[in-house]
């Protein structure tokens, strides 16, 4: 093969004398070059060709990327499809709206419109591409279980729950049977259809109550005082139970 000789340029000023001059090289074309001056303090600095370069940076950026798809993925062409539960409320409604702002990837959004649910805030989405709303309740298993299937749904993002502890205290029937039922609900459909992601809100209710001062963390033990947030971490230790069990891919 051809081949390239590397030499010093004559027209360049003398190298200082702290760095030892390089002899000249010869290589075959498209072998990767490097070239090695030596300081004083034995650091090195290394010259690679300009394509080798823009591989490594290339190569670098793919490896760097957390959103790189699978094989199967990048052959079709095909958006993560997720699923929001109660993408309707205050912080379901922010999460639709980012996602659908991102036309790679596809949303659903499911919601039982209860006193918490506002359609008025997902407006600037309505008419999207890549969103579509669906009134149901989570705890109808043969419906949301349809639904994944169809909208091949890749990550549940679940954030429906029953929530504020007054409401808990004067009803608690309807917080057992949403934030534990149908997270249970939501855990075997996804189980049933091998989904990619299961993430589960939370609420830091779960580690009890706060005086004056402190924290809570990850690690706090948890401490529910009321049927709100014993709900909660019962959901909470469901999605545990799945993960570690079944192996479903999760987290709260």
């Amino acid at each position: 093969p051809p081949v390239i000789v590397i030499e010093p340029l004559t027209s360049r000023p003398s190298p200082p004398a702290s760095t030892v001059s390089v002899p000249p090289v010869t290589v075959s074309v498209g072998e990767a070059v490097s070239l090695t001056a030596f300081t004083p303090s034995s650091e090195a600095t290394t010259v690679m060709s300009p394509a080798v370069s823009s591989f490594r940076k290339r190569t670098a950026r793919r490896r760097r990327s957390p959103m790189r798809r699978s094989s199967a993925e990048a052959m079709t062409d095909r958006p993560t499809n997720f699923l929001v539960t109660g993408g309707a409320g205050f912080i379901g409604s922010a999460v639709c709206r980012r996602l659908a702002a991102n036309p790679a990837l596809h949303v659903t959004n499911v919601d039982k419109l209860t006193y918490a649910g506002n359609l008025a805030s997902l407006r600037q989405i309505e008419n999207a591409h890549n969103y579509l709303f669906v009134r149901a309740d989570i705890n109808e298993e043969a419906r949301i279980l349809d639904l994944l299937r169809r909208r091949e749904i890749d990550v549940i993002m679940h954030l429906a729950a029953e929530s504020h502890v007054d409401r808990s205290i004067s009803g608690p029937g309807d917080f057992i049977t949403t934030n534990i039922n149908g997270t249970f609900n939501l855990l075997e459909a996804f189980r049933d259809t091998k989904g990619q992601k299961f993430l589960h809100v939370s609420t830091d209710e779960v580690f009890g109550s706060l005086g004056e001062t402190g924290f809570f963390t990850e690690t706090t033990p948890y401490a529910p005082n009321s049927p709100y947030s014993a709900s909660k971490a019962s959901s909470d230790l469901l999605v545990r139970a799945y993960h570690h069990t079944y192996g479903l891919p999760t987290l709260i």
